[in-house]
């Protein structure tokens, strides 16, 4: 049988790399996030953080976009950090993204 094209399992692995990819820029963003979190503990500025949690969200989400991955679960890394800026206790939001993350095996 010939293929036109790609073949489907390289199709899948092709959209396996692009979600590897997102799961790096994620760890990205995590990393940066405790970064802005260490620097700033004593500063209480709730709103200047909220912004730089939305810039993170906006870049993570303009990658995705950039990917171009199609489906209904495109957008699940984003869910994750959405939790952690409506959270009113950051640092059991930040227990939470960690172990979150850990359990899905972002970490290895």
């Amino acid at each position: 049988m010939k293929y036109n094209g790609m073949r489907p399992h390289d199709h899948a692995y092709k959209y396996e790399l692009k979600r590897q990819r997102i799961r790096s820029h994620l760890l990205e963003c995590y990393e940066q996030l405790v970064k802005y979190n260490n620097e700033n503990k004593n500063a209480n500025n709730y709103e200047k953080s909220n912004e730089f949690i939305k810039s993170l969200i906006k870049t993570h989400r303009n990658f995705i976009h950039k990917m171009m991955i199609y489906g209904n679960n495109q957008f699940i890394t984003v869910l994750l950090l959405d939790q952690y800026k409506n959270a009113k206790n950051k640092s059991m939001a930040m227990m939470v993204l960690t172990n979150t993350l850990n359990r899905r095996g972002y970490f290895r």
